[in-house]
């Protein structure tokens, strides 16, 4: 087990992600969004508090994120268990894609520009 809880440069956590089976982020607030897309992108088992907002979203988007608040009910193979991330992986190739942001900033900016001429 291995705890990273300082900056490394982007290569090393690239090449660092390829060799972690889980990643455990205990924070309710957002933190390391960029490695945790990039966890997803790996295939790499991602647990957060229930009570984040970060939990939230990616349960409503159906990425299987393990719930950290239930960690100390479960036994270790049900911790270790393999989860299908190809969710995860879907979500980021969508939204790394030039033209889904192009086309999601427009409709963030449209929305605006609308309530400010009303």
């Amino acid at each position: 087990m291995k705890s990273v809880d300082f900056h490394i440069p982007y290569n090393q956590l690239i090449e660092l992600s390829k060799n972690i089976d889980i990643a455990i982020f205990d924070s309710n607030f957002q933190v390391a969004l960029g490695t945790i897309y990039l966890l997803f992108f790996h295939g790499v088992k991602v647990y957060l508090p229930s009570t984040s907002l970060m939990y939230t979203t990616f349960n409503e988007v159906k990425i299987p994120i393990g719930n950290l608040n239930l960690v100390h009910q479960m036994n270790f193979d049900d911790f270790i268990k393999d989860v299908d991330m190809r969710t995860g992986y879907d979500y980021v190739k969508n939204i790394k894609n030039y033209e889904n942001s192009k086309k999601t900033w427009f409709e963030v900016f449209s929305k605006i520009a609308e309530q400010n001429n009303k």
